[in-house]
Protein backbone atom coordinates (compact mmCIF):
# COMPACT_ATOMS: atom_id res chain seq x y z
CA UNK A 1 0.00 0.00 0.00
CA UNK A 2 1.26 3.18 -1.14
CA UNK A 3 1.76 5.77 1.43
CA UNK A 4 -0.08 9.34 0.10
CA UNK A 5 1.60 12.38 0.92
CA UNK A 6 -2.09 14.74 1.51
CA UNK A 7 -0.93 18.22 1.41
CA UNK A 8 -1.27 20.57 -1.03
CA UNK A 9 -0.89 24.40 0.71
CA UNK A 10 2.15 25.02 3.07
CA UNK A 11 1.54 23.89 6.90
CA UNK A 12 4.14 25.59 10.00
CA UNK A 13 3.91 23.32 12.35
CA UNK A 14 6.69 25.42 14.64
CA UNK A 15 3.61 27.83 15.42
CA UNK A 16 1.88 25.61 16.66
CA UNK A 17 -0.78 25.15 14.26
CA UNK A 18 -2.69 21.91 12.90
CA UNK A 19 -3.33 21.23 9.16
CA UNK A 20 -6.73 20.52 8.14
CA UNK A 21 -5.13 18.12 5.35
CA UNK A 22 -2.98 15.54 7.48
CA UNK A 23 -0.67 14.99 10.10
CA UNK A 24 3.07 15.38 11.11
CA UNK A 25 3.48 11.77 10.72
CA UNK A 26 2.38 11.84 6.81
CA UNK A 27 5.27 14.63 6.52
CA UNK A 28 7.51 12.34 5.06
CA UNK A 29 4.95 9.39 3.20
CA UNK A 30 4.98 9.71 -0.68
CA UNK A 31 8.36 11.41 -1.10
CA UNK A 32 11.58 11.20 -3.38
CA UNK A 33 14.55 13.12 -1.43
CA UNK A 34 15.49 15.67 -3.74
CA UNK A 35 18.96 17.33 -2.16
CA UNK A 36 19.22 19.39 0.80
CA UNK A 37 20.15 23.32 1.52
CA UNK A 38 21.61 22.26 5.03
CA UNK A 39 20.58 22.62 8.36
CA UNK A 40 17.87 20.36 7.99
CA UNK A 41 16.37 21.81 4.91
CA UNK A 42 15.52 19.28 2.37
CA UNK A 43 14.10 19.06 -1.34
CA UNK A 44 11.71 16.27 -2.09
CA UNK A 45 9.83 15.82 -5.24
CA UNK A 46 5.97 14.36 -4.56
CA UNK A 47 5.54 10.98 -5.64
CA UNK A 48 1.78 10.40 -3.92
CA UNK A 49 -1.16 11.88 -3.27
CA UNK A 50 -3.22 15.31 -4.36
CA UNK A 51 0.39 17.37 -5.34
CA UNK A 52 2.06 14.34 -7.32
CA UNK A 53 4.62 15.79 -9.55
CA UNK A 54 5.56 19.02 -7.73
CA UNK A 55 8.49 20.03 -5.52
CA UNK A 56 8.19 20.76 -1.91
CA UNK A 57 10.71 22.50 0.49
CA UNK A 58 10.64 20.44 3.98
CA UNK A 59 12.54 21.77 7.17
CA UNK A 60 12.22 21.91 11.25
CA UNK A 61 9.56 24.46 11.13
CA UNK A 62 7.06 23.37 8.15
CA UNK A 63 6.23 22.26 4.76
CA UNK A 64 5.50 24.56 1.35
CA UNK A 65 5.76 24.11 -1.91
CA UNK A 66 7.53 26.46 -4.26
CA UNK A 67 5.23 28.99 -5.51
CA UNK A 68 4.03 29.16 -8.26
CA UNK A 69 4.76 25.43 -7.89
CA UNK A 70 6.78 23.57 -10.13
CA UNK A 71 7.58 20.08 -11.42
CA UNK A 72 10.63 18.67 -11.17
CA UNK A 73 11.77 19.48 -14.79
CA UNK A 74 10.94 23.26 -14.06
CA UNK A 75 12.59 23.10 -10.38
CA UNK A 76 15.93 21.61 -12.17
CA UNK A 77 15.62 24.46 -14.76
CA UNK A 78 15.32 27.13 -12.76
CA UNK A 79 17.94 25.66 -10.42
CA UNK A 80 20.73 25.43 -12.95
CA UNK A 81 19.99 29.15 -13.93
CA UNK A 82 20.53 30.06 -10.10
CA UNK A 83 17.04 30.54 -9.26
CA UNK A 84 16.99 31.32 -5.43
CA UNK A 85 13.54 32.70 -4.25
CA UNK A 86 11.49 29.67 -4.68
CA UNK A 87 8.53 31.51 -3.12
CA UNK A 88 7.15 34.42 -5.57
Amino acid sequence: MKKVYPFTRPWVWEEGSLSAEGTDDQVENGQLYLGTDGCGMDWVLIVTGPDRGNIWFRCGEGITPTSPKRDFLRWFEDWLDGVRNWWE
